[in-house]
């Protein structure tokens, strides 16, 4: 049996025509054929011949997409073409005039049958890039706000790090002399800070006369332009500038923290760092121990002369006590329920005795 439409070779079973998709009528059965002589109707010539997957009607197909949904969509090319693209992506070209279905393959040049090309898979291409690139979009602003935490992170500990390095400079200078402004330079190749500016902002009790005190201001320059410290004998507080809002807050404080046992704490680990030195020509600064509301000092002596504990109560208690009761910083500690406690030991580390200062002392 052969097409009549093409000519192509059918079995006898074949309801339709592989190669142009033509009804196949057994030579026993006569029935009406359309003719296809007959001019077709422009609104049909629009459209194209299907066979449809559903229920095998083949013949002209009608439009899927309703002209109200072609209008608005064009209409979206003005502001959100996006939404054009999906549209027409999304939604089938033509469904079967029969049962409604957009599982149709349309009749192409060659009479073959193809799958109609649906924009699901395009869609979902699309999407998923959008999908992708919002995902990366977000992982890095993460990244970007992380390395920017980061980074300020280590200018505030930098700045710092500076800043504390030179409170037992200024001490050990305090002890003997007036401060000068060698003496508030900080640790470091680069400063982070105005020294000029520190010196001038420098208020000290110091040397022989002196009651041992000093206070100054630092303000950060150039990158670390955001931080500043009110320092004193006693530690510094560290500030911050608010980015977003311009306004200063404090990142860590120093010397006024939670409770007595924190300040003792953050006081030894900064005193610490700059340890051991020498506070005299024999005598040297070896460490510092906070435990609950008393910070010790342990100091060393390394000269010969043999020393005992009534030497220590003779020649160094009264001004121990006199300094630290007169100092505004440190009765502020005693009252707070501080105490300090110096610990003196000889050249081969043996312990010679101890001087304990608190509030009743200064009473």
């Amino acid at each position: 049996m052969f097409c009549k439409n093409c000519g192509s070779n059918l079995s006898d079973e074949t309801k339709y025509c592989g190669k142009c998709g033509d009804a196949v009528v057994p030579a026993s059965v006569k029935v009406a054929l359309p003719d296809t002589t007959k001019e077709v109707p422009e609104e049909k010539e629009s459209r194209g011949i299907i066979k449809c997957g559903n229920c095998d009607y083949v013949g002209y197909g009608e439009p899927a997409r309703s002209w109200l949904g072609v209008v608005l969509a064009w209409l979206c090319v003005i502001f959100a073409p996006l939404i054009t693209i999906i549209y027409f992506l999304a939604t089938s070209k033509y469904r079967c005039p029969k049962c409604k279905s957009t599982f149709v393959g349309i009749k192409n040049k060659e009479g073959v049958f193809s799958g109609q090309k649906g924009g699901s898979r395009i869609l979902l291409w699309i999407v998923g890039i959008l999908v992708g690139v919002a995902v990366l979009g977000i992982m890095a602003s993460i990244v970007l706000v992380s390395l920017s935490s980061a980074r300020e992170k280590a200018q505030e500990s930098s700045f710092k790090a500076q800043v504390t390095s030179i409170i037992p400079v200024a001490l050990t200078a305090c002890d003997q002399r007036n401060i000068t402004q060698k003496d508030l330079m900080g640790s470091g190749e680069k400063q982070h800070f105005d020294s000029v500016a520190t010196n001038k902002s420098l208020k000290q009790s110091c040397g022989s006369e002196g009651r041992g005190t000093f206070s100054f201001s630092v303000n950060g320059i150039d990158d670390y332009e955001k931080f500043s410290a009110d320092c004193s004998e006693l530690g510094c507080n560290f500030h911050s500038i608010n980015e977003s809002d311009g306004s200063a807050g404090d990142t860590e404080t120093s010397t006024q923290a939670d409770s007595i046992e924190d300040v003792l704490l953050e006081t030894s680990k900064e005193i610490n760092a700059s340890l051991p030195m020498m506070v005299d020509e024999v005598t040297q600064l070896t460490t510092t121990t906070a435990v609950g509301n008393e910070l010790s000092y342990s100091y060393k002596f390394l000269g010969t002369q043999k020393i005992t504990q009534s030497d220590l109560v003779s020649s160094l208690q009264e001004d121990i006590i006199n300094q630290a009761c007169t100092t505004p910083e440190t009765r502020a500690l005693f009252d707070a329920g501080g105490a300090f406690k110096y610990r003196y030991y000889d050249k081969n580390n043996k312990f010679i005795g101890e001087i304990l200062v608190n509030n009743g002392n200064c009473k």
